[in-house]
């Protein structure tokens, strides 16, 4: 492929170049998501970001602003990021994310794709909750993010870890249960100066063979932890 001689902005990249992030992270039906999409390249021209809703499949254009293309500018090759217009995704059913570029010359191209379980009831990144019970312990209580819409789709969460986070060290494993939406913890010693906590969920596939291996783990909120009361 010949490179363009004037005004070559914004080349064809991989598809596995780019990324797609969403907020929230695991919506429900009913929720307004902002796709915020990751490449390489951009600066110049100036350009746009809408999002449609086509089906099941929520389309972010990203395109050169109306005269963009007529600046003379180079491309960049550096990290940018596009967050497009909110769209609302009213049905619990799988979704496709699909993110296009179009450059100067008019050709659009998908850079990349993800597929999401949008989910009736659970929106699992908002979900949890903690409070301490008279003994000092800590109550934690989440929504299950399983959902199937139709036979052998979906997802099932296979487990949870619940983690605490000391100020300035990395997150530990307190607890990990199969089942169940709620968890009673007490702390040890050196767990006590948790500052906050959140839960982890597998999720696998749900096939026609059954549950078959982890397609995915979700993270919920993180939730500040009261000071633990001292005895009197």
């Amino acid at each position: 492929m010949k490179p363009a001689v004037l005004l070559a902005l914004f080349a064809a990249l991989p598809i596995s170049a780019a990324t797609i992030s969403l907020s929230p992270s695991t919506p429900k039906a009913g929720d307004s998501v902002v796709v915020t999409v990751h490449d390489i390249g951009g600066g110049c021209p100036p350009v746009t970001a809408s999002a449609k809703l086509v089906g099941l499949t929520l389309v972010v254009d990203v395109a050169p602003t109306p005269g963009g293309c007529l600046l003379a500018c180079p491309t960049l090759e550096a990290p940018v990021a596009y967050t497009a217009t909110p769209v609302t995704l009213p049905d619990a059913k799988p979704y496709t994310i699909e993110y296009a570029f179009t450059n100067c010359s008019g050709m659009r191209t998908v850079r990349a794709t993800t597929q999401i379980l949008v989910r009736p009831s659970c929106a699992f990144d908002r979900s949890l909750t903690v409070a301490r019970t008279t003994s000092g312990a800590l109550e934690f209580a989440w929504c299950d993010p399983s959902y199937s819409p139709f036979p052998d789709t979906g997802q099932s969460a296979t487990a949870y870890r619940i983690f605490v986070v000391r100020e300035g060290e990395a997150p530990i494993l307190v607890h990990e249960q199969s089942g169940g939406t709620t968890a009673t913890v007490a702390l040890t010693n050196h767990e006590a100066a948790a500052k906050s906590a959140f839960v982890e969920a597998s999720l696998c596939d749900i096939t026609i063979a059954g549950c078959r291996d982890t397609a995915a783990t979700l993270k919920s909120n993180v939730v500040r932890l009261a000071p633990r009361r001292s005895s009197p």
